[in-house]
């Protein structure tokens, strides 16, 4: 998850969307609309809570990892993004057409404005805050 925020935040879109799972066909968008989807961001920090519902089953793996979204759009507008993240991946051991179903990939993302993702520690957004705070001033 911080290589999706990073490659966000460095404006390599492409990667970024090729981190969604089926190389980039379960954000839903071609790889133009995702960048275009993005690209109104001056600044973007995804800060990523603690894993949970942890699934394993049929020799697939599953995970929801929390995150927040402190962003500014380059109109000069706040945004404030939080929610779950399901990631994906293909077990070991399982044969599948394509190598890269055993790496973690993106399957869902649920991320709505405001609010506070469950496992999402405090201390986590009390420095994402300080970061954006000391960001502005500059």
């Amino acid at each position: 998850m911080r290589r999706y925020g990073a490659a966000i935040a460095a404006g390599d879109y492409r990667a970024a969307w090729a981190m969604w799972q089926g190389h980039g066909r379960a954000s839903g968008m071609s790889p133009t609309a995702f960048a275009a989807s993005v690209a109104g961001y001056a600044r973007y920090q995804l800060s990523v809570g603690i894993p949970f519902d942890a699934d394993a089953g049929a020799g697939q793996r599953y995970i929801t990892v929390p995150v927040r979204v402190a962003a500014r759009l380059k109109t000069g507008r706040r945004l404030a993004l939080a929610g779950p993240i399901v990631l994906h991946r293909v077990a070991d051991g399982i044969d599948t057409p394509d190598p890269a179903d055993h790496r973690w990939a993106i399957q869902l993302a649920d991320l709505a404005a405001g609010g506070k993702p469950a496992g999402l520690q405090t201390e986590t957004l009390d420095a994402v805050a300080a970061s954006n705070t000391a960001a502005d001033q500059h």
